[in-house]
């Protein structure tokens, strides 16, 4: 399976499995995961809440992505973007670093 496949597996599962800590968050994320047959520590994750999406995907070993929203002031992500236009550029980064 390709990095671009596990990234829109990674799209679905954002919407899938939306919850409201931390704690949680990460549990669904890891039950998504491990129903995919996908690795945490291959797999990106995009959110658009700092704490209960990219900390979350982080915690549990995820590349985490924070979709910039005007809700929020900054994150502590590994990507931050403005637009999921740039998730290929991302996927692209990652490769070279033969993650």
């Amino acid at each position: 399976m390709g990095l671009a496949d596990r990234s829109l597996k990674e799209h679905y599962l954002t919407r899938l499995y939306h919850r409201t800590t931390i704690k949680e968050q990460s549990f669904a994320i890891k039950k998504a995961l491990e129903q995919l047959h996908v690795s945490a520590n291959e797999s990106i994750f995009v959110g658009d809440h700092p704490e209960n999406d990219v900390k979350a995907a982080q915690h549990i070993g995820m590349t985490g992505v924070w979709k910039k929203d005007v809700q929020w002031g900054n994150a502590e992500a590994d990507f931050i973007i403005d637009d999921l236009t740039e998730l290929p550029n991302i996927v692209e980064k990652l490769n070279e670093l033969n993650w």
